[in-house]
């Protein structure tokens, strides 16, 4: 099945005949690019997070400001406003996990790796990496970095582009992001 993600639904053809197997209109506009979860499809929009099975909506997760969506096991972990971790359960959109991560650096898009929430970059003037167990919240490690790059943000891409380069080695050796 191929999934398409447009401003206002989602759309699933066949791989084999191009042919419509569903079409699913948004409460609101989608924000991130559908991801694929197993036999269902979840979808970031202005309102939050919603979760498809074959075009009908399973469940939602109403919070505005999300991240895309990354599935871990049974658990699908998103980020609001970079500092609120949610996990929820895939199958039902049960809450495990709803914490405000004060002590560690913002989450724009999580990276999840056996449990964990894997995040890095600058925290009271130093550079910090560490990880947040996904079934509790808490840090399970985390570690000062020494000479840690620089960071400068680039210009965002054209609005018609909605995939871009996140980083690119800049003439300074730091990194761009």
């Amino acid at each position: 099945e191929i999934l398409v993600g447009l401003a206002d639904r989602v759309v699933a053809l066949s791989g084999a005949t191009g042919i419509v197997s569903w079409t699913w209109l948004a409460d609101a506009g989608l924000t991130r690019e559908v991801v694929p979860a197993a036999e269902m499809v979840l979808v970031t929009t202005s309102n939050g997070l919603r979760v498809l099975d074959s075009g009908v909506l399973r469940w939602q997760f109403d919070r505005k400001g999300l991240s895309l969506p990354v599935v871990e096991g049974d658990l699908v972990v998103t980020m609001r406003a970079g500092s609120t971790l949610n996990v929820l359960r895939l199958d039902n959109g049960a809450i495990e996990v709803r914490k405000v991560l004060d002590a560690v650096p913002k989450v724009w898009v999580p990276l999840v790796q056996d449990g964990l929430l894997l995040c890095g970059g600058e925290l009271a003037g130093g550079g910090v990496v560490g990880a947040i167990d996904l079934r509790t919240g808490e840090p399970d490690w985390f570690s000062t970095l020494g000479g840690w790059p620089r960071f400068e943000l680039a210009p965002p891409p054209p609005k018609r582009v909605r995939t871009a380069i996140l980083a690119r080695p800049s003439r300074t050796r730091s990194w761009e992001i």
